[in-house]
């Protein structure tokens, strides 16, 4: 019973009683009346008679029952219950691709290639960009090659890097396509241009995703093998169910797109989501944004789902990756990444 019902009872019984000049007798009354209510069940006789003992030597109605009372309810729950409690809601079971177990591409080809990016002339930010990026281009990777193997395969991918540049070295048979959002031409950053003097490269399309129907040119539907939409999704202020509704239609039916966006529930938002605070910051209008840098929206798995399924999409596999924050150890709700292999529902 909720102690403000308790005490009201309790406060009723002690008005009634108490007209009466026997005061003790009255004590007791009420600490049968109130243990009645606490526990549910009348006292033993033995119960009766130190309630007796104690109001001979002075004792008071609140301490006889102190022993008896409910404890109030905790508002304060440990931060590490809190982790757990989240990690375990945030969790959706999907079907673990074989490549996060067991990479197909050697490692030390990777890793050559890497090399050779960072030592190259590279687009402002990039070097940063590279070194940070690693561990999620590595399992990339391996998992367009889960997807396509070693056939002849079309590849689409949206956001340019310098990573671009080791698809064909990677997949021979590979044809490639690349797409960002509008830029000037002399903008510092990756350009139409830049892309093609870089990488090996068939068609270039402009696209803002914000404003899809206000594309110039957009890639043929149905062309796809495998589109790569990584690190993406979180910088679009956009309807994301008609984003994916727009690159599953350019997909095969045998397709698949690769989708990987930050885990709103990874561990380093948990801290301030535990301290009262909103782990994602404001728009930095401050700085320009001139990178489209900023999040506007981080996903959890669940929400992931749920985007597929309403985008018309199958989710054929999925995992939390730890490429950020390289911690394979901790609960896999709890990691910095969401990576999944989605077809178009036939």
């Amino acid at each position: 019973m909720p102690l403000s019902r308790l005490k009201k009872k309790i406060k009723k019984i002690r008005d009634r009683l108490f007209r009466t000049p026997d005061r003790r007798a009255n004590s007791l009354q009420i600490a049968i009346a109130a243990y009645q209510i606490i526990t549910d069940q009348s006292p033993s006789a033995q119960l009766l008679a130190s309630f007796q003992r104690a109001f001979t030597q002075g004792a008071t109605v609140s301490q006889v029952l102190q022993p008896f009372k409910p404890e109030p309810p905790s508002t304060i729950i440990d931060d590490q219950e809190i982790w757990r409690i989240l990690a375990d809601r945030a969790y959706t079971a999907w079907p673990e691709p074989p490549f996060v177990q067991d990479p197909r591409l050697d490692l030390t080809h990777f890793q050559q290639f890497w090399q050779s990016l960072l030592k190259g002339e590279l687009i402002i930010g990039q070097e940063d960009y590279l070194k940070v990026h690693q561990g999620r281009f590595w399992e990339l990777f391996n998992a367009v090659e889960f997807v396509i193997g070693d056939r002849p395969a079309r590849l689409l991918e949206f956001g340019n890097s310098e990573a671009s540049a080791l698809y064909p070295r990677l997949f021979e048979k590979l044809t490639l396509d690349l797409s960002d959002r509008p830029v000037a031409d002399d903008y510092i950053g990756f350009t139409e241009a830049k892309c093609r003097q870089k990488f090996q490269i068939d068609q270039y399309f402009a696209i803002d995703l914000e404003h899809i129907d206000q594309a110039d040119k957009l890639p043929e539907q149905g062309l796809y093998d495998c589109i790569i939409f990584t690190e993406v999704l979180e910088h679009l202020c956009a309807d994301p169910q008609v984003v994916l509704q727009f690159l599953l239609t350019r997909l095969k039916p045998s397709g698949q797109l690769i989708l990987s966006t930050p885990n709103y529930f990874r561990s380093e938002n948990l801290l301030p989501i535990t301290q009262g605070r909103n782990p994602q910051p404001y728009h930095p209008g401050f700085a320009g944004n001139w990178d489209g840098h900023y999040h506007y929206r981080e996903y959890s798995a669940y929400e992931l789902d749920q985007l597929i399924l309403a985008a018309g999409g199958t989710l054929n596999w999925g995992y939390y990756s730890s490429c950020w924050d390289h911690d394979h150890q901790r609960s896999r709700s709890l990691r910095g990444n969401l990576v999944v292999g989605i077809s178009p529902r036939t």
